[in-house]
């Protein structure tokens, strides 16, 4: 029996769900991971660190068995003491996150360390977070940085997205804008909303790249469709001054809306404009003035003093 059959990425996937609080996966039926329980079972009893890695993730994700993150630990931990990459980084994984131990950042960084130092890319970023955070370690950006590094070399999205930061806000290394927007761009490419968003403000300001606020919009636009509160505020301010993007108080209204509901009530103040200085758009200065007031009556002054002047301009 090829005792492979349980893809070993899947157990870092159970993980990831776990931790955010999200329901598993259900496994694709074609990628046929358990053919015979009991001969996982047979082998994971002999000590064969493939099969008890392969039975711990069917605790981890109730995969034909009851769900238990204690048995699930119980296994993966035989796997990582016979030195499995994947069961090392994952036993960190859960003491990391006090999933079935008690949480232990120190015995993270030692199961993280087994695990980067076979090359593994994403116990090298947990890593590089351990020491950046001062988690279990001695913090040290310079020690963080070399793992980062290490993972993004690996197109690792997460640790591109870390290195972009470092190299931005001279973390370890000095500053230099030009590689932040590098390893920026290869996490942004990856779908990383936080880079996306950073490489927008490089390209609208004009750091490390020519400054480009159409090609700043566009990287904006991914992140904002990613539900980035920040990203869709800047969006919004672009379509509402023209900057990059054609000038549509629509749009801008639109982005604003969607920052707001978000909780952002200084937004409130760009949006009121919108709504009073569109022609036809909206049809509603009064109700521009109206969301100006609201603010006024919770007791902000500063909006107290907008909604006088909007008045005293629209009459």
């Amino acid at each position: 029996m090829n005792i492979q059959l349980l893809k070993k990425t899947y157990f870092n996937i159970v993980m990831t769900y776990m931790i955010a609080g999200l329901p598993i996966p259900a496994i694709a039926e074609d990628s046929v991971l358990i053919s015979d329980l009991a001969t996982i079972e047979s082998l994971a009893r002999q000590g064969n660190a493939i099969a008890q890695y392969n039975l711990g993730v069917m605790y981890a994700a109730g995969s034909d068995v009851e769900q238990d993150n204690v048995k699930a630990f119980e296994w993966l931990n035989k796997s990582a003491s016979q030195g499995l990459a994947e069961a090392q980084y994952n036993i960190g994984v859960m003491y990391d996150q006090g999933i079935a131990v008690p949480q232990s950042h120190e015995k993270a960084f030692t199961y993280y360390s087994h695990s980067a130092k076979q090359g593994y890319s994403r116990a090298q970023y947990n890593l590089g977070n351990l020491y950046s955070k001062g988690e279990g370690v001695v913090q040290n950006d310079i020690s963080a940085l070399e793992h980062w590094q290490q993972a993004a070399e690996q197109n690792n999205k997460l640790a591109q997205f870390n290195l972009g930061i470092a190299y931005a806000d001279a973390k370890g290394v000095p500053k230099d804008n030009i590689t932040a927007f590098k390893w920026y761009k290869k996490s942004a490419e990856q779908g990383v909303a936080g880079a996306q968003f950073n490489l927008g403000v490089l390209y609208q300001q004009g750091q490390g790249v020519s400054k480009n606020n159409v090609k700043a919009a566009e990287w904006f636009e991914k992140a904002a469709k990613q539900g980035m509160a920040e990203a869709q505020f800047n969006l919004g301010f672009m379509y509402y001054k023209g900057e990059g993007v054609k000038l549509d108080y629509s749009k801008a209204a639109h982005w604003f809306e969607s920052y707001n509901q978000l909780g952002y009530q200084d937004v409130q103040n760009e949006l009121a404009k919108i709504y009073i200085l569109s022609d036809g758009v909206y049809g509603d200065r009064v109700g521009g003035l109206a969301g100006l007031k609201r603010i006024c009556d919770t007791g902000i002054q500063k909006y107290c003093d907008m909604y006088t002047e909007w008045s005293q301009k629209t009459d």
